[in-house]
């Protein structure tokens, strides 16, 4: 940009050498030299100053880094603001607080040393490395990894198409997106759905107030779902205790098998099964006054049992307690009462027998209209 001239010797130059130097003035000032005037001077050509160059507005179709001939990193060393829309074709590289008033569109990686704070979409097509906070006011779309050192606020949604590390805080206000592995090495609080397709590690506690679906796996240390967490075919859960269900809080099973560990497997229907048959409950009502079976148990699989009776006179209001244990050795069934309570006047009579398959509890009512409720506890053969 630098051009030299060698002054006029009014001893030894001539009026043509005067002419000369003052038309390379006119030429350099109409070709190379920077002007300005109100309607805006245009000067064409390359340019380039080794040193610092000021302006209130800067006006320029592209901005770019390095010289002339050769592209570099631009690096911007104060707090930038920008406006309106910015588009960044190679590589952004900011070691203090940026400001984006719109959006924000990156082809090449993106370094920001310090704060980052977009009100519109950010679009970046390669890796975005931030080391101070970040706050998106809108939609954060990143093709390649992403990694934050301290909190990451996105009041839109996020879609990552590859690694997110975040050290610090993240919140996120709408649905987050992440195809490739995600870590968190801090807590994690996701107020909509969370849905990933592929592995995903907490180190530390995961709180999720919707649904969260893993059709990969779930590893965690704790994980709270107020909703429910559903877990897609053949996939594990590892850890030391799980507690599902509260005082106020069914739980239900949709699966045919519960697979205790490598060795033990019950199915769901030979469990209800199973609990059926050593533990019962029922009402009877009975009509008459003879003795009428009040339960059986199979000779094959139960070997003896224990029943607490509560027996109502509903004729004359009456009521009894009692326990009965009740064993046979193949053949023949014993019974024995205990711990009998009743008001008023005794309420039933209690009496076992047997056949070939079948031992029999009989409930003897004093009253034609008494309803008996009781419990079996049993235990095999």
């Amino acid at each position: 940009m630098s051009k030299t001239l060698s002054s006029i010797n009014t001893a030894s130059d001539t009026f043509q050498n005067w002419v000369d130097r003052t038309n390379a003035i006119i030429t350099l000032i109409d070709t190379e030299v920077v002007t300005a005037n109100a309607a805006g001077a245009l000067t064409s050509g390359n340019g380039f100053v080794n040193g610092h160059f000021g302006a209130n507005t800067l006006v320029a179709t592209n901005i770019k880094g390095g010289n002339v001939t050769t592209n570099s990193v631009i690096t911007f060393q104060t707090n930038t603001a920008f406006s309106a829309n910015v588009l960044i074709s190679q590589q952004l590289a900011v070691t203090n607080s940026v400001a984006f008033s719109n959006t924000l569109v990156v082809t090449g990686n993106t370094t920001f040393s310090n704060t980052l704070a977009v009100t519109g979409n950010t679009t970046v097509s390669n890796t975005l490395v931030v080391n101070g906070s970040v706050t998106f006011a809108n939609t954060l779309a990143v093709t390649g990894n992403t990694a934050l050192s301290n909190t990451l606020a996105v009041t839109g949604n996020t879609t990552l198409s590859n690694t997110l590390v975040v050290i610090g805080n993240t919140t996120l206000s709408n649905t987050l997106a992440v195809t490739g592995n995600a870590t968190f090495s801090s807590n994690v609080s996701i107020s909509q759905q969370l849905a990933v397709t592929n592995s995903v590690s907490f180190s530390n506690t995961l709180t999720v107030v919707g649904l969260a679906n893993a059709s990969g796996g779930l590893n965690t240390t704790t994980a709270n779902a107020t909703t429910g967490i559903n877990v897609g075919a053949n996939v594990n859960i590892t850890t030391s205790q799980i507690n599902v269900g509260n005082s106020s809080v069914n739980v239900v099973v949709n699966s045919s098998m519960i697979v205790l560990n490598s060795s033990n497997v019950v199915t769901v229907s030979t469990l209800a099964s199973s609990l059926g048959s050593f533990v019962n409950s029922n009402t009877i009502t009975f009509t008459g006054t003879s003795s009428q079976v009040m339960d059986s148990v199979t000779l094959s699989s139960t070997r003896s049992a224990e029943y607490l009776i509560s027996a109502n006179n509903n004729t004359a209001n009456a009521y009894q307690v009692s326990k009965i244990l009740v064993i046979h050795d193949g053949t023949t069934a014993y019974v024995t009462e205990y711990g009998t309570m009743f008001t008023n006047t005794s309420v039933i009579g209690i009496s076992a027998g047997a056949n070939a398959t079948h031992m029999f509890i009989n409930c003897t009512p004093v009253s034609t209209n008494t309803t008996v409720k009781f419990t079996r506890f049993a235990l095999g053969v």
